[in-house]
């Protein structure tokens, strides 16, 4: 009895700690952040020596998060060095792959005694750098749709007492990580989304500074073209004008005429066009002017009158 009040007690605490993993987890954006979280708790609630976080993607498991405390390496994340290791194939002989593949939690005691896996590539890096992989927990991170979207290992679970001495991972301890990662899938699964949210955001307002800055230059190339179109024609009009106190007969009279309303009817395109460009920016100016309707008419005849006649309409 005394020990069953004791282990639920304990349990009871992981309880409670998993509830503020999950609120401190939630407040999190950054994604790196996130998963770094994810191991270290992990690590921390079983006094795992390693852990490792592999994210799924392409059908490829990617390392994010590569730790071991006794041989002081931490990679990725924050605060640790770049990921070196290229992706994991998934295999149904690879135990981090064949988690990901059925969705479920593997607890080994001892791996070199645990013959359903290859673990070759443990073994080359326990001879590579003499430290001895035992006791492995590997749980799934499944979001809420119940899709895997990475993949939790933790490594040579160390005695409370003795931390040379290391332990197989407890049942109580498996259902605490497939707990953690539980929530943490979701918020690893949100930390994106949101991520994938504001990139788009972004996206859409760069392009919309783009058609901003397109604008601006359209209604600057036509203020400034209809600028330097009004020099020449203001200069016709006043040649137009000057011509018209010379000598000129009834029939260059009436010819001068038509290349002057022509000139100013041009002006008042060009006008026209520069009120599109105050258009554009906002400035636009709306003159409220009486107006002769025949003499609207009459002008529009004028300008029509020359191609008529070469017409003989």
């Amino acid at each position: 009895g005394g020990l069953d009040s004791k282990r639920s007690f304990n349990l009871m605490g992981h309880i409670q700690r998993l509830s503020n993993i999950g609120r401190a987890l939630s407040g999190e954006r950054n994604l790196n952040a996130v998963l770094e979280t994810i191991v270290n708790e992990a690590r921390k609630l079983t006094l795992a020596d390693g852990g490792t976080l592999y994210i799924l993607k392409d059908n490829l498991l990617h390392f994010k998060i590569f730790q071991n405390e006794s041989l002081n390496i931490n990679m990725g994340g924050v605060t640790g060095a770049d990921i070196t290791f290229p992706p994991v194939e998934i295999k149904e002989s690879n135990v981090s792959a064949y988690v990901a593949i059925k969705n479920i939690s593997v607890n080994i005691p001892d791996v070199y005694n645990y013959k359903p896996f290859d673990f070759t590539g443990p073994k080359k890096f326990d001879a590579k750098t003499g430290y001895r992989t035992k006791s492995m927990l590997v749980v799934p991170l499944t979001n809420h749709e119940d899709e895997v979207i990475g993949v939790l290992q933790l490594l040579n679970a160390r005695d409370v007492n003795d931390k040379k001495k290391v332990n197989p991972f407890s049942p109580d301890y498996e259902s605490l990580v497939e707990s953690l990662a539980s929530q943490a899938a979701v918020v690893v699964s949100n930390t994106s989304l949101i991520n994938e949210l504001k990139t788009a955001h972004q996206t859409l307002i760069e392009a919309r500074d783009r058609a901003e800055d397109a604008s601006r230059a359209k209604s600057n190339f036509l203020a400034n073209m209809s600028h330097e179109l009004r020099t020449p024609m203001n200069a016709i009009i006043g040649m137009g004008h000057l011509l018209r106190d010379t000598s000129m007969s009834r029939q260059q009279i009436d010819y001068l005429g038509n290349i002057d309303h022509a000139a100013n009817t041009l002006l008042h395109i060009i006008d026209k066009v520069l009120d599109f460009a105050k258009i554009d920016s906002d400035k636009i100016v709306l003159d409220n002017i009486h107006f002769d309707l025949d003499e609207v008419l009459e002008n529009l005849s004028q300008l029509t009158d020359a191609d008529a006649s070469l017409k003989k309409l």
